[in-house]
């Protein structure tokens, strides 16, 4: 059965962010918002439980909360164009203030987080190579599964070279956003 996906990856047709958005306009999709565009391809996102939403807005408020709001904001369930076949959403990102966002670059975003429950993989293997390909200086997985933190810096040749691993109940910092100081257990969730 899996001989024929071979097959049908040659004959898939990619699509750009252009093309998605002349769907979206056209009412093609019955939710907008859930969707991505992943290496030219249409990804609808997995329905996220009570504790995920929680997650990602309690940590989205600390990150606010934590920015220097003259240089950076942060944007919470927003498509991020990384190049015109490539629009991730990413649960958090944080980014250069003065940009418009239509026209944010991928060398505009210091920080990029996912909260994770069943997506621990695909935010991983998947998101997180897109990711250091167009060279995010670091990429955070809140793993709410395990109540853990995997932080990823130093894109180089399409891969971070160094991660770590913490507990919720340690501190986090980040490289990129030096005011960026916070401990997951503290958020309540």
């Amino acid at each position: 059965m899996n001989a024929i996906l071979p097959i049908l990856e040659d004959t898939r047709h990619k699509v750009t962010v252009d093309e998605v958005m002349e769907l979206v306009r056209a009412g093609f999709f019955e939710d907008a918002g859930r969707i991505e565009l992943i290496e030219g391809v249409i990804v609808e996102m997995a329905a996220e439980g009570s504790r995920h939403g929680e997650m990602k807005m309690r940590l989205g408020d600390a990150i606010y909360d934590c920015l220097d709001k003259s240089s950076h904001r942060r944007f919470i369930d927003t498509t991020l164009i990384l190049a015109p076949d490539q629009a991730p959403s990413p649960d958090i990102f944080v980014c250069r203030e003065g940009v418009p966002l239509a026209e944010l670059k991928a060398d505009d975003v210091s920080l990029i987080i996912e909260v994770a429950d069943t997506s621990l993989q695909k935010d991983r293997d998947g998101k997180g190579v897109i990711y250091a390909k167009y060279g995010i200086p670091e990429y955070w997985i809140a793993d709410i599964e395990h109540d853990t933190v995997l932080v990823f810096k130093c894109p180089k040749d399409g891969l971070y070279t160094e991660s770590e691993t913490f507990d919720f109940s340690e501190m986090l910092s980040c490289q990129t956003l030096p005011n960026l100081s916070l401990r997951i257990a503290d958020l309540n969730v």
